[in-house]
């Protein structure tokens, strides 16, 4: 069972904010008076190490999604961006799996299309315990919030097509984050054979 003792914790902090829908240069904007969010029961206060960038991130600040109700009204603050690297600062009475001054991952917001107003380009923000790990020794800040997104896209997008043995996946960018861990999953991990082809228009392998 974790504490909920503060340690050190300011009222205010920093954060990168938008409260109307445009290009990062338009709207993105650096305030220094934000409120440090609060915790309830089930989550946890972290001080942001790292942080990742992510499509969906820039596809939300444009307002791509607003149509369908999955961005929050503009004229609020949004801190949204997905991936994070994290030290826990406080947690709820409901939390069991971490303690003050672990260090996590994870992805601040459980249905990417429906994300939440407190995101990871601030000092502090608040995490659900379930969307947490702790963060392996042996990867660093940057590599850990590097993960979370990426992995999420190379699992989700095969399993949710049905893939399994026997069948083929043509993976096109399979140098990028999402492709080289749909390459790990499916040929570490789950065995799928590998085959390269060169493509004779763009001079790339493709796996």
């Amino acid at each position: 069972m974790g504490t909920s003792t503060p340690v050190n914790i300011p009222s205010k902090m920093k954060a990168w904010v938008y409260g109307q829908y445009g290009k990062p240069e338009d709207v993105l904007k650096l305030k220094s008076e934000v409120d440090v969010p609060d915790v309830n029961d089930d989550q946890v206060l972290i001080k942001v190490a790292a942080a990742s960038l992510n499509p969906i991130d820039f596809k939300h600040m444009h307002g791509y999604f607003k149509a369908i109700g999955s961005s929050p009204p503009v004229n609020t603050f949004f801190l949204f961006f997905f991936s994070r690297k994290i030290v826990v600062f406080r947690v709820g009475s409901k939390v069991k799996e971490f303690e003050v001054g672990d260090e996590a991952y994870g992805d601040i917001h459980e249905h990417a299309l429906y994300p939440k107003e407190c995101g990871s380009l601030a000092e502090y923000t608040a995490m659900e315990e379930k969307v947490l790990a702790l963060k392996p020794k042996n990867l660093s800040f940057a590599e850990a919030t590097s993960l979370p997104v990426a992995i999420e896209t190379a699992y989700g997008g095969p399993e949710s097509a049905g893939l399994s043995a026997g069948k083929s996946l043509l993976v096109l960018g399979g140098a990028c984050g999402v492709g080289s861990n749909v390459i790990l999953l499916y040929v570490q991990v789950k065995k799928f054979d590998l085959h390269l082809f060169h493509c004779k228009y763009t001079g790339q392998l493709v796996v």
